[in-house]
């Protein structure tokens, strides 16, 4: 039973590092695709005010973010939920459905 429940805890966890990676790709890739339209629509209509490298930066801060998540928090986060799952199995009182 016990190695049952383990062959579950690894599938999940595949799962929604699966999920959390293309969640990350997705994300580079629209930060790349808009970034790249705006730097055109920057340079031929305004050549004289660049303000797309403003735009990579703030939106480059957050995709950072997203990436040192998914590098170093991810796994954290992973543990953190199955103990909480856990935790609610052995004590069944204290799950609510809502």
């Amino acid at each position: 039973m016990q190695s049952n429940i383990e062959a579950i805890k690894k599938c999940y966890r595949e799962v929604l590092k699966e999920r959390a990676k293309k969640k990350l790709v997705r994300h580079i890739i629209l930060y790349l695709v808009i970034n790249s339209i705006l730097a055109i629509i920057n340079i031929v209509y305004s050549p004289s005010n660049l303000w797309f490298p403003y735009v990579l930066l703030g939106w480059g801060i957050f995709l950072l973010i997203h990436m040192i998540k998914y590098y170093c928090k991810l796994d954290e986060e992973l543990d953190y939920i199955e103990f909480k799952v856990e935790h609610k199995l052995r004590d069944p009182t204290n799950y609510k459905l809502s």
